[in-house]
């Protein structure tokens, strides 16, 4: 699969792709990919972090919910050199500026789609042990109506629920965008 992911991102643009030690559909923990993903935010330094929602109520794919859970939870982790520290994580930290939940029905944020949307048709077809071809060409339709019903007059756009990390920690108004 990880032949697949290279392949699929080098269609979209992608210059660097990272691998945590967990396998699709793996018995890991959430703690343990938190815990994984906050070293890499600290090495790498970005300003935001893309997940997929793990609060979909339709969402039954394992390494989705916990891909989002554990993002969710290293807004409040790498932030924090006493937390980086009991996590084997070292002094150095980092806050990134925002979290955007991709794969959301409460999409709270808009952005315009440009000429990658065509490429992500191509990049679905490189994922053909997860996929048959009928299931993407459903899925390519699926993302088009899609993207059409987030942007609406705009054009296509991609829905995102994103927050800043204060929205993350006892700010309950937040889960409702």
């Amino acid at each position: 699969m990880a032949a697949e992911a290279r392949a699929s991102a080098a269609l979209l643009g992608v210059e660097a792709l990272y691998f945590l030690p967990f396998h699709d559909g793996g018995l890991y923990t959430v703690e343990e990919a938190a815990a994984a993903l906050a070293k890499e935010i600290v090495r790498l330094e970005p300003d935001v972090v893309f997940a997929p929602d793990p609060d979909v109520r339709s969402e039954c794919h394992a390494d989705h919910i916990k891909t989002g859970q554990a993002a969710k939870m290293t807004t409040c982790m790498s932030p924090y050199s006493g937390v980086m520290q009991s996590i084997g994580g070292g002094d150095k930290v980092h806050a990134i500026s925002a979290l955007a939940l991709y794969y959301t029905d409460r999409p709270n944020v808009r952005l315009r789609i440009g000429r990658q949307f065509a490429c992500r048709g191509e990049a679905l077809t490189c994922h053909k042990s997860q996929f048959a071809e009928k299931d993407i060409q459903t899925l390519k339709l699926y993302f088009t109506l899609r993207s059409l019903r987030i942007g609406g007059i705009r054009g296509k756009c991609d829905g995102y629920r994103a927050y800043a990390p204060v929205h993350t920690h006892c700010f309950p108004e937040a889960a409702r965008w």
